[in-house]
């Protein structure tokens, strides 16, 4: 077996098992918060039901890729780091988490449905996790998709050579800020009904985290 096959089975292994770790939280909100599992299944499936979504991933895959690989600078660094990526991800941040969540409150006011949503039976405290959880898996799952690319490109570059664990803490990382500028994000969203200033105001909020 290569040396490139190696170290991607060593990172899928860190991988699922990090996944299987939120499988098992998201299966004990639905046993315990169906009201929640509800909210956050619907948002996540609406998110992927139309091509913005799916733009939305590709556009940070690209985004996130080119940061980490940028000619010049990666190259004459000749080490196989995330240096340059580090560099750039709160600034990608700004733009994607504000994507996500900009629709999450402003879309329910904008169709008249936020007055619905709570006052179904259900505690305010399981529609907002839910929603917060559709956020946070939405974002997982681009940012896995991102890791792979930037992962597979490193090891076709180094021919496997990489620190597999720096790799895998450095993502760990981008995704616990994540999840802060989400949840920031969300009060942004809740602020307006316009999903443009629902973007703009995500932005300016998160902006001191970047």
């Amino acid at each position: 077996m290569s040396n490139v096959a190696t170290a991607l089975l060593s990172l899928l292994f860190y991988d699922i098992v990090f996944l299987l770790v939120l499988v098992a939280i998201v299966a004990l909100l639905s046993a315990t918060k169906r009201a929640a599992f509800a909210v956050m299944k619907r948002n996540f499936t609406g998110y992927f039901s139309n091509p913005t979504g799916y733009v939305f991933l590709c556009i940070f895959v690209f985004l996130t890729s080119l940061a980490a690989f940028w000619p010049y600078e990666f190259f004459n660094q000749n080490l196989a780091t995330l240096d340059q990526l580090n560099f750039w991800y709160p600034l990608i941040m700004l733009i994607f988490i504000p994507a996500i969540t900009m629709s999450i409150w402003s879309e329910e006011k904008r169709q008249g449905t936020d007055e619905l949503l709570l006052t179904l039976p259900a505690d305010d405290f399981d529609i907002v996790i839910g929603k917060y959880m559709s956020a946070a898996a939405i974002f997982t799952a681009s940012l896995l998709f991102s890791q792979l690319s930037t992962f597979g490109t490193l090891a076709i570059l180094t021919e496997g050579g990489l620190d597999i664990g720096l790799i895998f803490s450095s993502y760990i990382g981008y995704w616990f800020v994540g999840l802060s500028m989400l949840a920031i994000g969300m009060v942004a969203s809740f602020l307006t009904g316009n999903l443009t200033v629902g973007f703009i105001l995500g932005a300016m909020f998160n902006a001191p985290l970047a």
